[in-house]
C-alpha cells in the first residue's frame, strides 16, 4: 500500500505538467488554425468613401455607385466586411480601423475629402492598406496632395498636364495581372481622363486600360482640363494613354486610378464592372478569383437605386437600358412567353357566368379552373378570358 501511494504521488505533478503542456499547444494549434482559416478564406474590410452629391441624376452618382460595388462585393466574396460611408469623410474617427483598402469615390480637385485628410490616409497606406480611387477622385491639386497620390496609388490626374474629355475609349488588350481576370474586351462611352501624372519612369506602375485617344478628344481650346500643349504633343505622337493603373507601393501597399465612372449607368456594363472589383480585391490583397469577382447581372431598376437626385421628366429609361444591353426585370414563374396563339379563346368569363357541373350551378371561372387543375395542358393550348370583379 505504501509502494502504491509512493508511485500515485509521484506521477501526478508529471500528469498535471503533461495536461498543462498539452493545454498549451492546443490552444497554440487553435489560434495557428483560426489565423490560416482567415487567410484561407481571405477575409478582408474595405471601405468605401462616397462623396456629396453633385452632377444630378446619373452623373457622379457617388453613393449609388458604391453601394453598387458593395453589394457585388458582399455577393461575390464571403466574408468580406464592406463599409459604405456616404456623404464625404466619415465623423467617426474611428471609421477606417481595421480595413484592408479605402475605396474613394467622389468629387476631387481642391473640394477632394482626403486634402483634408492626408496624414490619417498616408497612415493607413504604411500600415499596409491599399487605396482605390474613381474617376474625379483621382484629381488633386499639385503640391501635398499631389505627392501623397504619387506614393499611394502611383499617379493622379493634374491640371494643366491632364485632360478629361468626354468620348468612347476601347480596350482591346490587357496586361496579365489579377485585376484583368475574367475581363473581356469592351468599349464605352465615359468621360475617360487622360494623360495622368505618374511616378517617374512610371516605377512600380502597371497600366491597366490603355488606348489610342483620338484627336476630336482635344476639339476644345486650352483649360486647365481641356487641353495644354503637353498633352496635344503626345496625342499628336499617337501615345498610348493609360485610363487605369495599379501600384506596389515601398510600404508594401496597393494603389488603383480609374478614370471612369462619369455616368452611373456605366456600371451596369459588366466588364467595366468586374475591372473594379477585381481592383477592390486586389488593393486590399485579396486573392482575386480566376475567372474575376463574379457578380449577376446588374438590372436598371437597380442602377436607379441610391441615386443623389429624383428622376427627371425627360429621363429615357429605355435608351440607355437598350445602350447598355441592361437585362429587365424578370417575370414571374411560369409566365408564358411564347408567341404561339392559343387553339381557342373562350369569350370574357365574369363571376355571373354560370353553367352546370353535374347537377349544380356554379360559376363557369371555378369550373374552368377545376377542370385544369391536375391536367398538364401544353403552354397556350387554351386561353381563357377571366373577369375578376373589383
Amino acid at each position: 500500500m505504501s509502494l502504491q501511494k509512493t508511485i500515485v504521488t509521484s506521477i501526478q505533478p508529471i500528469f498535471k505538467r503533461a495536461i498543462v503542456l498539452t493545454l498549451a499547444f492546443l490552444t497554440a494549434l487553435t489560434v495557428n488554425v483560426c489565423g490560416l482559416a482567415a487567410q484561407a478564406t481571405g477575409v478582408k474590410t474595405i471601405a468605401f468613401m462616397a462623396g456629396h452629391q453633385s452632377h444630378g441624376y446619373g452623373s457622379h452618382e457617388h453613393y449609388a455607385g458604391c453601394m453598387i460595388l458593395a453589394a457585388a462585393l458582399r455577393k461575390a466574396m464571403p466574408g468580406y466586411e464592406v463599409r459604405v460611408f456616404k456623404d464625404g469623410w466619415p465623423e467617426d474617427a474611428d471609421a477606417f480601423g481595421g480595413i484592408d483598402a479605402l475605396v474613394m469615390y467622389s468629387d476631387g480637385g481642391n473640394g477632394h475629402p482626403v486634402n483634408q485628410h492626408l496624414g490619417q490616409v498616408d497612415a493607413l497606406v504604411k500600415d499596409g492598406v491599399g487605396v482605390a480611387c474613381m474617376h474625379y477622385a483621382v484629381e488633386v491639386p499639385k503640391g501635398d496632395s499631389g505627392t501623397k497620390f504619387l506614393d499611394w496609388i502611383g499617379g493622379y490626374f493634374e491640371t494643366g498636364w491632364s485632360v478629361n474629355p468626354h468620348w468612347t475609349a476601347k480596350y482591346e488588350k490587357f496586361p496579365k495581372h489579377p485585376i484583368t481576370r475574367g475581363v473581356l474586351p469592351f468599349e464605352i462611352y465615359d468621360e475617360w481622363y487622360y494623360h495622368m501624372r505618374f511616378r517617374k519612369d512610371m516605377a512600380h506602375v502597371t497600366p491597366i486600360l490603355s488606348a489610342i485617344p483620338p484627336q476630336a478628344t482635344l476639339a476644345r481650346p486650352d483649360g486647365a482640363r481641356s487641353g495644354n500643349p503637353h498633352v496635344r504633343a503626345s496625342v499628336a505622337k499617337g501615345e498610348v494613354q493609360h485610363m487605369a493603373w495599379a501600384s506596389e507601393n515601398e510600404s508594401g501597399s496597393r494603389g488603383f486610378g480609374f478614370t471612369g465612372g462619369h455616368f452611373h449607368w456605366n456600371w451596369g456594363d459588366p466588364n467595366f464592372r468586374k475591372l473594379v472589383l477585381n481592383a477592390i480585391v486586389w488593393v486590399a490583397q485579396g486573392e482575386v478569383p480566376k475567372s474575376g469577382v463574379e457578380d449577376p447581372a446588374v438590372t436598371l431598376e437597380q442602377l436607379e437605386k441610391n441615386q443623389d437626385y429624383n428622376v427627371p421628366d425627360n429621363f429615357n429609361r429605355e435608351a440607355i437600358r437598350e445602350r447598355l444591353k441592361l437585362p429587365g426585370t424578370k417575370k414571374a414563374p411560369g409566365v408564358p412567353t411564347s408567341s404561339v396563339k392559343p387553339v381557342f379563346q373562350s369569350d370574357v368569363i365574369t363571376s355571373k357566368t354560370e353553367a352546370h357541373y353535374g347537377n349544380q350551378a356554379e360559376p363557369m371561372s371555378n369550373i374552368v379552373i377545376r377542370r385544369l387543375a391536375g391536367r398538364n395542358h401544353p403552354r397556350n393550348f387554351l386561353s381563357f378570358q377571366i373577369q375578376v370583379d373589383a
